[in-house]
Order: C-alpha cells, then sequence, then structure tokens
C-alpha cells in the first residue's frame, strides 16, 4: 500500500465514522437537521463504500456507476440544504441547485459517452461554485458566532471547501494526471474538518469550550457579590448568550409565592409566567434537560423574541442540593443543528449557575448578619459607655464614703478605744478592713473595665525583664519572706506593655501569695519548648487547688480558697484571661492541691510583622 493508498483509506474510514455518528443521532432525534445530515453523509458513505468494493472486486463501469454519478451531482444540493438548518439560504439558491443535480444526472443518462467528457467539467464547475458558496455561508455565520459555535462552523465551512477543491483538482487530473494526487489530500482534509465539525470528539469539545466557560465563571464570580439578584440574573443570561452562541439566552427564576418562572433575558424587560405558559416549565417541574420546538407563538418570552421568530429552545434546571432556583434556556430562530451537544453545555452551565446563585444567596446571609453584627456591636458599644460612665461614677461617688468611714473609724480607734473598750475598737477594725477591701474592690472592677476597652498599642515586650521588675516590686512590699524567682532568659512577645504588666503582676503576685504557707517558696517565669504553640507560663509551688473547680477560676468574683485562708477579690484572673484575649491568645490552668499550680497563656510572636 503505498501513500497516495493510505490516505483514501483513512479518508473513507473517517467519512464511515462520520455517518454511523449521524446515523445514530438521527435515530434518537429524528428532526430536519439530522436527517439532512444524514442525508449528505450517507450519499459520501455509499459512495465511498461502492468505491471501495469496486477495487476489490474490479468492477467496470456499469449501472452502479451512473447511481454513484448521480449521487455525487447531488452533494452540492445536499450540503446547502444541510447549510439552510444553520443559516438561512435563500430558496432561489436551493431550487438551482436542486435543478442542476436533475439536469446532470439525466444528462449522465441519456447523452452518449462522447459528449460525457464536456459535461463532467460541467459537474466540476457546478460543484465547485455550490460548494464554495455554502463554505462562504457558513464562513459568514462563524464570524458572527460566539463561543463553541463559533469553532464548530468553521470546520464545516472549512470541510466544504475542502470537499468543493477536491472535486475541482479531480476534473482538472483529468488533462493534467499530476494534479490528481492532491485530490486524496484535499478529500482527507475534507474529512477532518467534517469529523471536528459534525462528529467532534469530546476532548476536542472541551477544548473549545474551556476559554469560554473560563470566562463565564469569571464574570459569574464577579456578578455573586451583586446585591440584588436581578442584575445577577440579567449578567448570567448575558454571558451564557456569550459562551453558547445562542440568539436569545433566558435565566428564569422561581418565586415560590406567586408559583411563577420571571424570565430575565439581558437589558430586555422581565417577563412573568406560570407554569402552563412556559415551554421551559417541564424542565422545572421534571428537573431535566429538554429540548423544545415549537412555534414561534408557544415560545412565550417576550414580545421581542415572538417578533424575531424563535422556535426552537434548550433548557435545564438550575438546582443546588434540593433548592430549585428555576431554569436556563436558550432560543433560537431555527431547530439546533448539534442539539445534544448543546443540551450538555446548557446543562453544564445551568449547574454552574445554581453554583452562583447559591453563592449570592450566603453573600446576602453575610450582609444581613453583618447588619445585625454591626448593630449588635453598636449596641454593645453602647453599653460599654454607659457601663465605663457607670463605673466611673460608682468609684469617684464610693471612694469618697469609704474614705470617710475608714478614715473616721480609725480616729475613733485612735482617740476613744478607753471609751469602746475592746469590742468596741475591734467591731470598728472590722468596719476599717471591709472599706478596704470595698475598696480595693472597686479598683480591681476599674482595672478589669479599662482592660476591656483600652485600646491595644502592640510592640515587642520583654517579658523576662518585665517579670524581674514586677517580683522585685512584690519582694520589696514583703521584706519579711524569702521568695526564690526565676525568670527563663529571653522571653519576648508582641502585645500592649501595660496590660502585660497588669496579667503579670497578676498571675506573679498570685504566686507570692499562694506560696506563703510553703517553708522554700519558689515562683518561675518561663515558656514551654515542647510540641503546639508556644506557651509561656507562670509556676509556683504553693498550695494549688482542685481541678475539679478550675471551671471558676477565670469568671469574676469565683474564688477557689476562703477570704480567711488568702485575701483577694476574685477579679485579677479575669482580668488576665481578658487582657490575654484580646491579644489573640489564650490562658488556661494546671494543679493539684499541695503541689502547686502554672498558669499558661499565649501571645503573639514578637517577630510578627503584622503585629509589630
Amino acid at each position: 500500500m503505498n501513500a497516495s493508498e493510505l490516505v483514501q483509506y483513512t479518508t473513507d474510514a473517517i467519512f464511515g465514522l462520520i455517518f454511523v455518528a449521524v446515523l445514530q443521532r438521527a435515530i434518537r432525534q429524528p428532526r430536519r437537521s439530522n436527517v439532512d445530515a444524514l442525508l449528505l453523509f450517507g450519499a459520501l458513505a455509499f459512495i465511498v463504500a461502492s468505491s471501495l468494493v469496486s477495487r476489490a472486486l474490479g468492477l467496470s463501469a456499469s449501472l452502479l456507476s451512473f447511481v454513484l454519478l448521480g449521487l455525487l451531482v447531488g452533494l452540492p444540493f445536499l450540503t446547502l440544504r444541510l447549510v439552510d438548518d444553520v443559516i438561512p439560504v435563500p430558496r432561489r439558491v436551493l431550487l438551482t441547485a436542486f435543478a442542476g443535480w436533475i439536469v446532470l444526472a439525466l444528462a449522465f443518462v441519456v447523452l452518449p459517452r462522447e459528449l460525457l467528457l464536456p459535461v463532467f467539467g460541467v459537474v466540476v464547475v457546478y460543484f465547485f461554485l455550490y460548494e464554495t458558496y455554502g463554505a462562504v455561508v457558513v464562513f459568514g455565520a462563524a464570524r458572527r458566532a460566539s463561543g463553541v459555535a463559533r469553532p464548530r462552523l468553521l470546520a464545516i465551512a472549512a470541510g466544504t471547501l475542502l470537499l468543493g477543491g477536491a472535486i475541482l483538482v479531480a476534473g482538472l487530473g483529468i488533462f493534467l494526471p499530476p494534479v490528481a494526487i492532491a485530490t486524496n489530500v484535499l478529500g482527507l482534509g475534507c474529512a477532518l474538518a467534517y469529523y471536528a465539525g459534525f462528529s467532534t470528539p469530546r476532548y476536542l469539545r472541551r477544548a473549545w469550550q474551556e476559554p469560554w466557560l473560563r470566562e463565564f465563571m469569571t464574570e459569574a464570580l464577579r456578578l455573586a457579590v451583586i446585591a440584588e439578584v436581578e442584575p445577577v440574573a440579567r449578567g448570567l443570561s448575558k454571558s451564557v448568550a456569550r459562551v453558547i452562541g445562542a440568539e436569545t439566552a433566558a435565566v428564569a427564576l422561581w418565586d415560590d409565592a406567586k408559583q411563577t418562572l420571571r424570565f430575565y433575558v439581558g437589558d430586555q424587560e422581565m417577563v412573568e409566567t406560570g407554569l402552563d405558559g412556559a415551554v421551559m416549565a417541564p424542565v422545572f417541574t421534571e428537573q431535566r434537560p429538554m429540548i423544545k420546538l415549537a412555534s414561534a407563538e408557544t415560545v412565550r418570552l417576550s414580545t421581542l423574541t415572538r417578533e424575531a421568530g424563535l422556535v426552537s429552545a434548550i433548557g435545564a434546571p438550575i438546582t443546588w442540593g434540593g433548592a430549585r432556583y428555576g431554569v436556563l434556556a436558550i432560543y433560537a430562530a431555527r431547530p439546533p443543528l448539534f442539539a445534544e451537544d448543546d443540551l450538555e453545555i446548557v446543562d453544564l452551565l445551568a449547574r454552574q449557575i445554581a453554583l452562583v446563585l447559591r453563592s449570592h444567596d450566603l453573600f446576602t446571609e453575610v450582609r444581613t448578619l453583618n447588619g445585625e453584627l454591626e448593630h449588635r456591636v453598636a449596641e454593645v458599644n453602647a453599653a460599654n459607655e454607659e457601663l465605663g460612665s457607670f463605673a466611673y461614677a460608682v468609684s469617684h461617688d464610693l471612694r469618697a464614703p469609704l474614705r470617710a468611714i475608714d478614715g473616721f473609724s480609725e480616729i475613733l480607734v485612735q482617740e476613744k478605744s478607753d471609751v469602746l473598750g475592746e469590742e468596741g475598737s475591734d467591731h470598728l477594725r472590722r468596719v476599717r478592713k471591709a472599706a478596704q477591701t470595698m475598696g480595693q474592690l472597686i479598683d480591681d472592677l476599674l482595672q478589669l473595665s479599662r482592660t476591656g476597652r483600652a485600646e491595644l498599642h502592640f510592640a515587642p515586650v520583654d517579658l523576662t525583664a518585665l517579670g524581674r521588675q514586677i517580683a522585685a516590686e512584690h519582694a520589696e512590699r514583703g521584706p519579711d519572706r524569702q521568695v526564690t524567682f526565676r525568670a527563663a532568659e529571653g522571653l519576648r512577645a508582641a502585645g500592649d506593655e501595660s496590660l502585660l504588666r497588669i496579667v503579670l503582676d497578676n498571675l506573679i503576685g498570685n504566686a507570692w501569695k499562694f506560696t506563703r504557707p510553703v517553708k522554700d517558696p519558689v515562683v518561675e517565669l518561663g515558656v514551654t519548648n515542647g510540641t503546639g504553640p508556644r506557651a509561656f507560663y507562670v509556676r509556683d509551688n504553693g498550695v494549688g487547688f482542685d481541678e475539679t473547680y478550675k471551671a471558676k477560676l477565670f469568671v469574676p468574683f469565683q474564688r477557689l480558697h476562703s477570704p480567711r485562708e488568702f485575701e483577694g477579690t476574685g477579679i485579677g484572673l479575669a482580668t488576665v484571661r481578658r487582657v490575654v484575649r484580646r491579644h489573640g491568645g489564650d490562658v488556661w490552668a494546671e494543679s493539684r492541691p499541695d503541689a502547686g499550680a502554672t498558669f499558661y497563656f499565649t501571645l503573639p510572636d514578637a517577630a510578627d510583622p503584622a503585629r509589630t
């Protein structure tokens, strides 16, 4: 087998594959466009098969040859008839092509053999002119098309032009035999182009679809954040029309309150119809993609589309999970040539639109929640301002009476102790103690309030130096005690130094206090070195506590030890937790009775540029 024969057999095989594909399509959907495609490729397949049989059996000219010539002459008319399914071809052109087919076919039958050569020349010219005309018409349609329709139309136009060129070269080959070699090459190109256009492989369809789908998703994501749903639907309908190359695309959204479909088509007026008045209603009720062919009067969309004579519709349900949003529909003035492929991409786009509408719902919910949150935040801020004013009033109005109670009680103890006696003096000392405790409680509450409202100023903080300074202050206040304080070197974090001082002061102060009964008290400031997030800690070997009740540790006014054992207001650890959480960290504790306690807390890293 030489190269020319290989090309010829390859071409024949491709035309056979195309015939099988269009035959299956015509059986499934016996529409005119499918039938026209079957006639054209059936004729080509018959010509190819007959030629193969003739070559294999060595048959000479016979009645079969006249049949083949008749079919060959009819290819221009069959091609134009198929082109007419894509874009209208003038009726006079179709009639002249049909007349040419009949006249030339009869000429081969009735004319003597010596006159057939001039007739064959006329056939070649007739064939080339009409095939070229069909190719030009399809090229024009491809230029106006967009989306995945454009490359398929370009392939069909190229195949039609190459078919005409193949016949022209074959005719010239009678007079110039070397030229005939190009016939097989043109025939193979025609077969490949028609295969790409009429029986497009799935991988090629996806390659053609990919850039348009990417453009669609980019536009869809932009639309998803728009607050109102109507501009979203209109924008999606425009984008679908570009992707598919449809004359009209509509996004119909279901209005559950009215039980109607609201059709949005680009910038046209919205049309609302019930399920009994829309061609696409079965798509929504049955929840499956459909192709509908109808008269212009029954494709109820808008006045403009009725005037345009749209007579076919392809639709797919827009559904996400159990939520039925509506229907995506494309409309055309002619039945679709590649209806199944169009139906597949419409279904794909409908699923993408459902995802966009679901995202739009989520954005709407987020906006609503944000609005509610802003309202709640405003209420909380107002409440905090009132609380701050109240705390200031409390501190200002209660401090003076408490100072008076404490002061006058002290005077009575000092100057009237002989009159009061031991019992009276003891009562006044208790009054003074209660007043001082009340004053400390007020100070602690004010500190708790300020730590929650104070503005944070993040900067690198040397916790080692800060801890040693605080420990020295506690040592000065209790010079009669010998407490060993250890601080690891290089403890640094990002935070507000004034607030972190409050954290360490409370934690180290508690450790100082609860190691009072211990013979050799030790307080340690360090950092964990194990796996997990880095945590600073303050550890002591004091009295500890029962972890059963550790949930109460950081709650205001909750204490795990009796005031008779250890003084305090129960506010310090609540203040620690508030400060640490404002820094984005957490605080927790571990302990056992009579085995000391360790309080852990996390803070942002000092090297974090977002914090410093």
